[in-house]
Order: C-alpha cells, then sequence, then structure tokens
C-alpha cells in the first residue's frame, strides 16, 4: 500500500531523512523503532505531507503522492496523527472529532462517531466538553478517535503511547490492533517502546540518524539482545 523509495526530506536543503526506502502492506501494522532523536517524526512527517521531499518517492495505492499537498493525501485515505496533544482546546471534543469527518455526510459521520465511541467508549461522557480541560491521556485517545470517523486506508501514528502509562498504552495498543485485524486498516507507527510495538507488528525497521537500518520480524528482535539494548527502559506491558 505504501512505498517509500531512496525518500530525502527535510527543510532549506538540510536533510532530516537521508535515501529512506520501507514497504508497509494493506490491512497489516509496520512499526519504526528508534530513539529520540532518530528521525522517526521527521519520516512520519514526509509521508503526511508535513515535511517537504528533496529527493525519492512516496507511493500510495499504485499513486506517486510524493509532493501532492496534505489535503490530497487525507483524500486518498491517508491520515496521520502527530504525536503529542492537537486538539482545538477552546472547541467541545465532539467539535474535535467532526473535524475529522470532512467530506462525509451527517450520516457517515453518525456512523462514523457511533465505530470510534465502541472502540472507546470512555469518550462518549465526555463529549461536550472542551477539549482544552481533558487530561493528557484522553486527549491521545481523541487524537486517534479523530482520525478513524472518516475509516481511513492508512493510519499513520507518531510516537501513540508518548506520554501514557502501562494501563493506558496497552488499551491504545488494543484499539490499534483490532483496527487493523478486524477493519482492515493498515497502520505505520513509530515508536521508542520497542516490546509494546513488537507485540503488534508484523514489521519492523529501525531508523537511526535519518536512516533505516534494518528491517526485521518481531520475532527477530524478541531474540535479539543486542538490539534491545539500544532501547533501555523500553517497557514491557502484560497483554
Amino acid at each position: 500500500m505504501l512505498i517509500l523509495r531512496n525518500l530525502v526530506a527535510g527543510y532549506g536543503g538540510c536533510p532530516a531523512l537521508h535515501g529512506v526506502s520501507l514497504t508497509a502492506g494493506d490491512a497489516s501494522i509496520t512499526a519504526i523503532l528508534g530513539r529520540s532523536g532518530a528521525g522517526k517524526t521527521a519520516l512520519a512527517n514526509a509521508i503526511g505531507g508535513l515535511l517537504p521531499v528533496i529527493s525519492g518517492q512516496v507511493l500510495f495505492a499504485g499513486q506517486d503522492i510524493t509532493h501532492m499537498p496534505i489535503k490530497t493525501r487525507v483524500a486518498y485515505g491517508i491520515c496521520y496523527v502527530p504525536s503529542g496533544r492537537q486538539l482545538f482546546a477552546g472547541m467541545t471534543l465532539l467539535e474535535n472529532l467532526q473535524l475529522g469527518a470532512a467530506g462525509l455526510s451527517s450520516g457517515g459521520f453518525a456512523r462514523g462517531l457511533d465505530f470510534v465511541l465502541s472502540l472507546l467508549p470512555g469518550l462518549e461522557s465526555l463529549l461536550g466538553k472542551p477539549a482544552g480541560v481533558l487530561p493528557a491521556e484522553i486527549q491521545r485517545f481523541a487524537m486517534l478517535a479523530r482520525a478513524l470517523i472518516s475509516a481511513p486506508k492508512l493510519l499513520v501514528l507518531d510516537q501513540p503511547s508518548l506520554g501514557l502509562n502501562g494501563e493506558d498504552t496497552l488499551r491504545l495498543y488494543r484499539v490499534i490492533s483490532h483496527v487493523s485485524c478486524e477493519c482492515g486498516i493498515a497502520v505505520l507507527l513509530t515508536e521508542q517502546k520497542l516490546f509494546q510495538a513488537l507485540k503488534v507488528a508484523e514489521s519492523v525497521y529501525r531508523i537511526d540518524k535519518g536512516r533505516i537500518e534494518g528491517e526485521h520480524t518481531a520475532l527477530d528482535l524478541l531474540a535479539d539482545r543486542v538490539i534491545q539494548a539500544e532501547f533501555p527502559g523500553s517497557e514491557v506491558y502484560a497483554a
């Protein structure tokens, strides 16, 4: 579904990515693992259309989207969820979710809202509250819900567990696994939490200094103590 070919991207002639090539398949989860500053967010931004491409290609569902604007990528079915909290604080949670429904009919939005509330039932009682007063972890889940409203073909998640505790991380990854396995949505995510990502990913790439250092299966990395040592403090949570 998504293919990057020798991608070089950055601002002002200063690349943050150097010849990145990878493939993310349909209805599967692909993890990009790297330490802080390795280039994970730059890669997610390049796929989402926020980081200018200097050379190379971004192909999605057979289309060359390398230089296409964000709104075109969204229309093609790519939905990017950045790290941190990116909600409009003065708007209600419901109004924020409605922003993910651009182009949907009222019936389409209602179906999408029912879907995300079934995945994340704790949001329903908070729909009328201003997003800015919600706890940080709720805002993270709300960003994921907003992205899923329109049933994207590819969900790009930049460090989805950033700032979450163990229980919330586990809950988040259950949702990610569900939308991939049960709904057929392809997921590409970046992470520092090695073991949590390995529990759900079919394919794994390591990135360092803006370069892909290797492609692996989860089983490869679960058996590789040398690579695991690159991620000290990476939490292991029960399934």
